[in-house]
């Protein structure tokens, strides 16, 4: 009667791999905890090594709660910019040459029922270059209900 409760079930665990690949990418070093109790869901210091960049997050659902809110922080810390070309797959070719370092914190909040959410972060761009377009730094702020990207708050040095 108490296992269709999920404030009810306990567990705890953790998941690893040398290598996992998906889209194109391939993601080094991957590990997490995961634990579920008293209806809440967290993913506990999940890391990555995606193309060279070193990648961390953290999340959590509070599944017992009605409109399950949940959150979420990333941290990815200069991500080779050329790694676009990859995401954009064999078949797709960028219209430009993008290259340079890129740094992001992002922090997700939203729920599950309705689904809902607002993405916003700082960031920073080195030696960033567009084509002809060149940044030596770019610092700002942004945010993202998906319907709207904002940037706000950006300093930056051209070359």
């Amino acid at each position: 009667d108490k296992l269709d409760k999920i404030e009810t079930l306990v567990a705890e665990g953790s998941i690893a791999s040398d290598r996992v690949q998906a889209y194109g990418l391939v993601f080094d070093k991957v590990a997490s905890s995961i634990k579920l109790d008293k209806g809440v869901l967290q993913l506990v210091d999940a890391q990555a090594i995606v193309e060279n960049t070193p990648i961390a997050l953290r999340a959590e659902a509070r599944l017992a709660e009605k409109a399950m809110p949940f959150h979420a922080s990333l941290d990815v810390r200069k991500w080779n910019l050329a790694a676009l070309n990859k995401l954009t797959g064999a078949e797709v070719e960028l219209p430009f040459e993008v290259g340079g370092n890129f740094s992001t914190t992002a922090d997700l909040k939203g729920t599950l029922e309705p689904f809902a959410m607002n993405l916003s972060g700082d960031a920073k761009a080195e030696d960033l270059k567009l084509d002809a377009f060149q940044v030596y730094e770019a610092k700002f702020r942004w945010e993202t209900d998906a319907k709207q990207f904002r940037v706000k708050d950006l300093d930056a040095i051209l070359y």
